[in-house]
């Protein structure tokens, strides 16, 4: 019977035909589609693991990044002064100050002008030493970026303005809590 079938099929279609190849396929087929199924939490986990590994990996290597560019920025900034080959800018710097504006009177209270030294002496840019003899009030750097007011920074050659930005950078770059949000 089963050669009667082989030769028939071998006649139709011109290829040799094994029943028993057929039906061990098709068992093997459903068994293998069986383990797939029943072992779907298994997959899901394994695929769950290595999604969570690979987001780990991602993070840490963008915080390898992150801190690269940090020590990259802090040692460029560092190098931003004169002098150094002598001295590193921390090492070194006073912090910089900026001068306060003057408190200009509210016109709905009618409160007079208040005296200040400002007032006395006026704000000339190009002598700044000025407002150092006499005691104008000043504002650290975070503080007024801190503001949202237009800033400019101006003085002669090797007045401090590139170091009072590295400075800031510095700050910026190490977290330091006095610059706050910037």
């Amino acid at each position: 019977m089963w050669n009667w079938l082989q030769n028939v099929w071998l006649r139709t279609f011109g290829a040799y035909f094994d029943f028993w190849e057929f039906f061990a396929g098709i068992f093997f087929g459903v068994l293998g589609a069986w383990i797939y199924v029943k072992f779907e939490p298994i997959r899901s986990a394994i695929g769950d693991y290595i999604t969570k590994r690979s987001a780990v990996s991602d993070r840490r290597q963008a915080q390898v990044s992150t801190d690269q560019y940090r020590l990259n920025l802090i040692q460029y900034a560092q190098m931003l002064h004169l002098s150094r080959a002598l001295f590193a800018l921390d090492e070194i710097v006073v912090e910089p100050r900026i001068l306060a504006p003057p408190a200009l009177p509210d016109p709905e209270k009618g409160d007079a002008v208040p005296e200040d030294t400002l007032s006395v002496v006026p704000n000339l840019p190009d002598w700044g030493y000025l407002s150092a003899v006499y005691q104008a009030t000043t504002i650290s750097l975070p503080d007024a970026l801190r503001s949202d007011a237009n800033l400019l920074l101006t003085g002669h050659p090797g007045s401090g303005k590139t170091t009072a930005l590295a400075y800031l950078a510095i700050r910026v770059a190490l977290a330091d809590p006095a610059v706050g949000d910037l």
